[in-house]
């Protein structure tokens, strides 16, 4: 038995020195990923009060021509996570790093991909 359809879900876990602005990133989402064939097909975000001032907490998803992805913040640590779920998309997957480290601008970045997938019947 193997797997059927599947996803590929790549998370980038970074370290920033700043954050950028929730809209900032909905900008992002329209350019860089656009680029690599991934459109934007909505978006929902929510903005929390930040523990640190002026520093942006939030939360970001995206439905994606190719599936979906969040960006989740913790401005008290300077951390941004982006996760993207995808269809067989792992060919993109250096597009995708280097669209996500140009923008971000991480002093880190720990990565991480795993696939999932349906079962195929007996």
């Amino acid at each position: 038995m193997g797997f059927g359809a599947a996803y590929d879900y790549l998370v980038y876990d970074m370290i920033v020195d700043t954050i950028p602005a929730p809209d900032a990133v909905v900008a992002w989402l329209g350019g860089p990923l656009q680029e690599l064939g991934i459109q934007t097909l909505g978006v929902a975000k929510h903005e929390f009060k930040s523990p640190v001032a002026g520093a942006h907490a939030y939360t970001i998803t995206a439905v994606l021509s190719a599936s979906h992805m969040a960006v989740h913040t913790a401005p008290e640590h300077g951390w941004v996570q982006v996760a993207f779920a995808l269809c067989d998309e792992l060919d993109r997957r250096e597009g995708l790093a280097s669209a996500v480290r140009a923008f971000f601008h991480p002093k880190s970045v720990k990565f991480a991909t795993f696939r999932c997938g349906i079962e195929d019947g007996p």
